[in-house]
C-alpha cells in the first residue's frame, strides 16, 4: 500500500484566501443568462441558414438530375433510331 509523504516546499506554505468561496478563481469564467440566450439565438440563426442553403442545394441537384434525365432520353431514343437505320440499310443491300 501507497503511504503518504509530505514534501518539504510545501511543508509550512500558507493559504490565503483571494475571496472566490474557496471555488478557486474569480467569477469571470462563468457566464450570465443573457450571453447564453444571446450566443443560443445566434446558433439559431445559423442553423436556419444552413437548412436554406441546403434546401436550395437538393433543389439544384434534383433540377440537374432532371434535366439529364431528359438529355438521356433524347440520347437513348435517337440511338435507337439510328441503329434501327443501320439494320435496315444492311438488310436492304445485303439481304
Amino acid at each position: 500500500m501507497a503511504e503518504v509523504k509530505e514534501l518539504e516546499q510545501y511543508r509550512n506554505k500558507r493559504v490565503y484566501d483571494n475571496g472566490s468561496g474557496g471555488g478557486g478563481g474569480s467569477m469571470d469564467n462563468f457566464v450570465t443568462q443573457k450571453d447564453l440566450e444571446a450566443l443560443e439565438s445566434k446558433f439559431n440563426n445559423k442553423f436556419d441558414l444552413h437548412e436554406k442553403n441546403l434546401e436550395i442545394l437538393f433543389l439544384k441537384e434534383r433540377e440537374f438530375h432532371r434535366k439529364n434525365k431528359v438529355e438521356s432520353i433524347k440520347w437513348i431514343v435517337g440511338t435507337g433510331i439510328a441503329v434501327i437505320g443501320l439494320i435496315f440499310t444492311y438488310l436492304k443491300f445485303f439481304a
